[in-house]
């Protein structure tokens, strides 16, 4: 199948749908439509810069599948700011933004031509958030309401990094992979299991 037919909103539906629900979120149309806006721009940047190591519709997939665990965890209000460090090809925080456009995005990386494919993906959605081409030292102490990664640091490091953006009350959220730290007492996992896989969230709650 063309990857643009597998990345269709009713190709991604029926690939996530079963792995949405498990994470205990559901969604509208409209986010189907954000995502695929997502997806088709992601393969189509990916064939001239390395953004990820997707290449196909499935493997497009799988990696949105794999930011699904932070949906749960996100803040609640309309107009919370979260911010995704390390945007770099959109994961999580675009897949995110697909099924919360309502909360204020920063997405945050500092390599250019990465940057340079967020702002075009945001475009192509129609999201009004915003970018910033800059490293995480640069922005401000308890700026955000949320602040989330996938994997650019290791999860104890990142926690760290993460605190100091948020307010208080605020959030630190993180996916997990096979090298488990040892975490503040503050901090939760959350196992899910996507199919084969089990993916974890780590959730720190600033007070």
């Amino acid at each position: 199948m063309p990857a643009s037919k597998g990345l269709a909103p009713s190709a991604l539906e029926q690939r996530l749908s079963a792995s949405l629900a498990g994470v205990g979120c559901s969604a509208e149309p409209a986010a189907w439509e954000l995502l695929s806006a997502y997806c088709l721009e992601l393969v189509t940047w990916n064939q001239r810069i390395n953004l990820t190591a997707a290449r196909s519709a499935e493997d497009v997939s799988r990696q949105v599948e794999e930011c699904l665990p932070l949906l749960p965890h996100l803040p609640a209000r309309t107009g919370a700011r979260v911010v995704d460090v390390g945007a770099g090809g959109g994961l999580p925080g675009l897949v995110l933004a697909s099924f919360r456009p309502e909360l204020a995005w920063c997405l945050v990386e500092p390599i250019r031509k990465k940057h340079a494919f967020l702002r075009a993906a945001t475009r192509a959605m129609g999201l009004k958030l915003e970018t910033r081409a800059v490293r995480d030292e640069a922005l401000g102490e308890g700026e955000f309401d949320a602040a989330l990664t996938r994997a650019t640091w290791p999860m104890d490091e990142w926690l760290q990094r993460g605190r100091r953006l948020v307010g208080t009350p605020g959030r630190v959220l993180g996916l997990e992979g096979k090298d488990q730290r040892e975490l503040p007492a503050a901090a939760e996992r959350f196992a899910y299991q996507l199919g084969s896989r089990e993916r974890v969230a780590v959730v720190l709650d600033v007070e």
